[in-house]
Parts: structure tokens; sequence; C-alpha cells
């Protein structure tokens, strides 16, 4: 990847994380939800924590790649994250309406 965007400026190396949730049951589909964490792609792989693009994702807030943040703020904006709380609710009102 590092290679086929060697030439591209900061600004043209927008990404996404997208994390998409669907929920069934017997009777069918009972909703699908998306998670998004907006990044880009840095020039260099940085930090050894997580896996896959981790390295290359810099969260411009943190001005670092989510190999180099902790765990407790990865996880809190990451794309699974936002679309599990998201699923979450789905389920809350399934068992309430029960």
């Amino acid at each position: 990847m590092l290679k086929l965007l060697k030439d591209l400026p900061l600004s043209k190396r927008k990404a996404h994380y997208i994390c998409a949730v669907a929920l069934a049951d017997a009777e069918g589909l009972l909703g699908v939800v998306e998670g998004r964490c907006s990044g880009v792609i840095g020039f260099a792989l940085k930090g050894s924590r997580g896996f896959g693009y981790d390295p290359l994702f810099v969260i411009p807030r943190y001005n670092k790649t989510f190999a180099q943040l902790g765990e407790k703020i990865k996880h809190k904006m990451s794309h699974r994250y936002h679309a599990l709380t998201k699923a979450k609710k789905i389920i809350q009102k399934y068992i309430e309406k029960d």
C-alpha cells in the first residue's frame, strides 16, 4: 500500500475503518447498523499494537496510528465499538418487546 500511495500528499490519504453488524432472529432481520472510524494512511509503519493496517492508520486527533494508541483509547473510537453500541440498542429494544 505504501508503494501505491508514495506520491500522494496526506490530504489525499483519507481512509475509514467500517464495521457492519446485522441482527436477526428466527423471524427475520431486526436491523443493520454501521460503525465508522475515520483517519488517514500514514507514510510509514508506526507502533506495535494492533494488526492489519493499524500501524498505517493515523487518527489525526492524536497524530498517532491505531498501533500506537493504547487499547482504551483505540477501542472507544473504533468502528467496531460504534457498530456494536448501535447493535446493543437494537438488542435492548428486542428484549423489551418480549
